[in-house]
């Protein structure tokens, strides 16, 4: 009987929005989002009734996180600073889900001479509503602070990227339109809704995901997902996303290559197939962006992402291209990158007596950007990695070329970087790093060491201190200890978790 009331009122509800009559012209995307909100938040006050008639609500779990920083610069009080840095509240029930979200600025406790207060931002917030648990539905319902991560990441940015580390991979899968809760600075982020459904057929052997997603920023998001075995037990995934979104174009100069184009909305899209098997991946996408200069046009942006295994040997192989400078992304800024390739080889093997496992591979990524002036640069960056892996221990060593012009290849214009970290798995679980950066064109050399160490506590207490010593090629900077404390206590329906860090500044150096 609960369940057709609630039905009954959100079809008298929703039949009053003026939205649904032939007013959307006074209705905007806010006013919708909160219309959805007050439905979601009725829907988590009245839906566990429904969900059984004679059952209480059935809390699954209740999780609770903080963590505050505080540091001691002992010969500036002024930058004596406290920070709390998160603090989270999250309730799952019987297919409700709530959570809170907030943070304090860094702040100094003294400001010119007398006690200062904190920053304390509004939280951020979001709740979902999973219907699955009470019907045979496997869709969900979000609304607050959220925002839209996965395929709709390619719309901002459509280029292919890849750090300094060789060890790298590529993603099996067509990524898929993600609907992420807010964390502590999710106060940033615009309200929003979204309504995903996730369906399995067959045993879960096929699998198909849509979503769509809105803001008060008046970004609007439609994705979906298929995903079906192949042959030779591989995977197929095929994703389509397409969304718009209301930008200007501005310039910080008169003299700016880049044409100036008024606020108005513009037209996203994404296509991704992917193939993933134990030997061979691939992963295609093709972007389309609405052009700013001409609006019945498209501006292209392709990539290609290989990873060939064969016993030892990886090899990964991804290319990037986009057909007009002029491109700009579902984030209102203008591509950089023109065109990009990245070669990655690697090897891993095992030592005689099978103790350890290493692996080790080469990097070279190479890309055209768009420079100041109009004009187009080649650049390129390129990395040796290895890691040794046993039972006990984990060794990397990591070096790094980045900034590498062309016309001709340019080394002195680059940074040369070299890290080497060493961690022990058991017991205390002591570790170190060494990390050295030198820049011969501003002739600056920065060294950073650090070393760490897990300290003896209870089962519930986790502490790790931690030195760091920044100097430059002519300076000692700064030198830091740290002391990390982490209590976490965990039981069927509660888990919380606390961690409190106090560091030190031995030496600082403005």
């Amino acid at each position: 009987m609960p369940t057709t009331t609630v039905g009954i009122f959100f079809v008298f509800f929703f039949k009053r929005l003026p939205f649904l009559h032939g007013n959307a012209v006074n209705i905007g995307m806010k006013h919708i989002i909160m219309y959805i909100a007050a439905s979601l938040f009725f829907a988590m006050v009245t839906a566990p009734l429904c969900a059984a008639d004679a059952h209480p609500p059935m809390l699954k779990r209740l999780v609770l996180t903080s963590g505050g920083t505080v540091r001691i610069t002992p010969d500036n009080a002024e930058k004596t600073t406290y920070a709390l840095n998160y603090a989270t509240a999250e309730l799952f029930l019987r297919g409700l889900e709530a959570k809170c979200a907030w943070q304090t600025d860094t702040t100094a406790f003294v400001e010119n001479g007398s006690p200062s207060s904190p920053t304390v931002h509004e939280p951020a917030w979001s709740a979902v509503l999973r219907a699955d648990d009470f019907f045979t539905l496997p869709c969900a319902l979000f609304a607050g602070n959220i925002k839209a991560g996965g395929s709709a990441a390619k719309l901002r940015s459509p280029a292919i990227s890849t750090g300094t580390n060789a060890l790298g991979v590529i993603a099996k899968n067509a990524s898929q339109l993600t609907i992420l809760k807010p964390g502590a600075s999710g106060y940033k982020t615009p309200l929003g809704t979204a309504l995903s459904a996730n369906l399995r057929i067959a045993n879960g052997k096929f699998r198909l995901y849509a979503a769509t997603f809105m803001n008060e920023d008046e970004e609007t998001l439609f994705g979906m997902q298929a995903d079906l075995p192949a042959v030779k037990a591989g995977r197929l995934s095929f994703s389509y996303t397409a969304g718009s979104t209301i930008f200007e174009g501005k310039s910080a100069s008169w003299f700016s290559p880049y044409v100036l184009f008024p606020e108005e909305r513009y037209v996203f899209q994404s296509a991704q197939a992917a193939f993933a098997s134990k030997r061979f991946c691939a992963k295609y996408t093709a972007n389309a962006m609405q052009s700013v200069q001409q609006k019945d046009c498209w501006n292209l942006c392709l990539s290609a992402e290989h990873m060939l295994t064969q016993g030892a040997v990886r090899l990964v192989l991804s290319g990037f291209y986009s057909n007009c400078p002029q491109t700009f992304t579902a984030s209102g800024s203008h591509l950089k990158t023109n065109a990009s390739l990245r070669i990655n080889p690697q090897y891993a093997f095992f030592t005689p007596n099978g103790a350890a496992k290493i692996t080790a591979g080469a990097l070279l990524f190479i890309e055209e950007k768009n420079v100041s002036g109009g004009k187009t640069a080649l650049r390129a960056k390129t990395a040796l990695s290895s890691e040794a892996r046993t039972q006990k221990s984990l060794t990397t060593l990591n070096f790094a070329i980045t900034g590498i012009e062309a016309e001709p290849w340019d080394f002195y214009s680059a940074t040369y970087a070299g890290t080497l970290k060493y961690q022990r798995q058991k017991k205390a679980a002591p570790g170190t790093s060494i990390a050295v950066a030198h820049a011969p064109k501003t002739e600056k050399t920065t060294y950073k060491v650090a070393a760490h160490m897990k300290l003896p506590c209870q089962n519930a207490v986790q502490a790790r201190t931690t030195c760091t010593a920044v100097q430059t090629e002519k300076d000692l900077k700064s030198v830091d200890a740290e002391l990390k404390v982490q209590w976490r206590k965990k039981q069927k329906r509660l888990s919380v978790s606390t961690a409190f860090c106090i560091k030190y500044a031995v030496y600082s150096r403005e």
